[in-house]
């Protein structure tokens, strides 16, 4: 059984600028983790968007050929 919607706590704290939280600066403090956390989870469109090789493995690719004057090397 559900709480119905206008008995929420949110509803109580409306106008109350913090929500139980003390000044208005407080519980902000690193929101969404530390460092590198949730790029698989929570953080997952980010790393799609701007990092895409983040959890792909280095390849092993061949050396590329260097052109001189004459022709190839």
């Amino acid at each position: 059984m559900e709480m119905g919607t206008r008995h929420r706590k949110i509803r109580k704290l409306r106008g109350s600028r913090s929500h139980g939280w003390g000044q208005v600066k407080g519980h902000r403090s690193h929101p969404g983790g530390r460092g590198n956390a949730g790029l698989m989870k929570y953080k997952w469109s980010w790393t799609i968007k701007y990092d895409p090789d983040h959890f792909t493995k280095p390849s092993l690719n061949p050396p590329t050929r260097k052109i001189v004057k004459n022709g190839l090397m």
